[in-house]
């Protein structure tokens, strides 16, 4: 008797490329930094760390471009624009505040904030994050 395995998967999609994942988000980042006043480097630089440029698992199934989840769970989205709005209301929480002490202009200090204020566990968030910003935003 023989035994056959089918493997379901998706289609595969042409890996966003750095450049198209800034031209595509880069106006929605600059509504956040109007709206909520995070700088639009700090808000794009998560993303492309987050969602890998877009291509990570999260952002193709979930529109979840930052990651964010409850109880370990990866929230899903509609809409990336709405995956934006989150982190930036997140960012609006009490956890956050001290950020908005510091210049736009200063994504060092916005990445590190982020670390020091448990954004994300990885103890080389800021650097990685700060790496990202200079390679393609600044």
């Amino acid at each position: 008797m023989a035994i056959a395995l089918f493997l379901v998967t998706k289609p595969l999609r042409a890996q966003i490329t750095k450049k198209q994942y800034i031209e595509r988000y880069k106006n929605l980042a600059l509504g956040i930094e109007c709206e909520y006043g995070i700088p639009v480097c700090i808000t794009l630089g998560v993303a492309m760390l987050e969602s890998r440029y877009g291509n990570s698992c999260a952002a193709i199934s979930r529109n979840n471009h930052f990651g964010t989840g409850d109880n370990g769970v990866l929230r899903s989205y509609r809409y990336v624009c709405e995956s934006y709005e989150d982190f930036a209301r997140t960012l609006k929480s009490e956890r956050y505040k001290e950020l908005y002490t510091l210049e736009k202009s200063d994504y060092r200090g916005w990445a590190h904030g982020l670390q020091r204020c448990g954004y994300a566990t990885d103890s080389r968030y800021a650097e990685k994050l700060i790496k990202i910003i200079e390679q393609n935003l600044i």
